[in-house]
C-alpha cells in the first residue's frame, strides 16, 4: 500500500520530537492523522501480518537530513483506530521502519507499507 500526501514538506525530528512538551507532539500527530486519513479516504482492514514500513520525505528546497525524518509519528498514524492500516507497531506486525531524504520539483510524503 502506497499513501502519498503531495504539496507537504514533512517536519523535522526536532519540531515532532516527544522529547519537547507533549502538546506540541500531541498537535503534529493530530495534523499527521488527518493527512493521512485524507490520503487513505476510507477505514483500512488492517495487514494481519508483519510489514515492512518506508518513510520517503521530497522536499523541492533546503533537503532535511534522512537521520533527521521523524517515522515515528507516522507509524502512529498508520495503527490509528480511524486509519487502521497496520494493527500495532510492536514487532510482531512491523519488521522495520527506514526513512530517507530526497529532492523534487515538489514537496511530498510518501508512506508505503509492504507485506514481508
Amino acid at each position: 500500500m502506497v499513501i502519498e500526501i503531495p504539496n507537504y514538506r514533512a517536519p523535522s525530528r526536532n519540531k515532532t520530537s516527544y522529547s519537547k512538551h507533549w502538546g506540541a507532539y500531541h498537535a503534529q500527530r493530530e495534523e499527521a492523522k488527518q493527512l493521512v486519513w485524507a490520503a487513505v479516504k476510507k477505514r483500512q482492514v488492517p495487514f494481519d501480518c508483519q510489514v515492512d514500513v518506508i518513510i520517503e520525505a521530497f522536499f523541492s528546497k533546503r533537503i532535511k537530513d534522512s537521520s533527521n525524518i521523524d517515522s515515528k509519528i507516522w507509524v502512529d498514524c498508520l495503527k490509528d483506530p480511524g486509519i487502521s492500516i497496520i494493527k500495532d507497531d510492536s514487532p510482531k506486525y512491523v519488521r522495520y521502519v527506514t526513512a530517507g531524504s530526497f529532492p523534487s520539483e515538489t514537496d511530498k510524503l510518501v508512506i508505503t507499507v509492504k507485506p514481508v
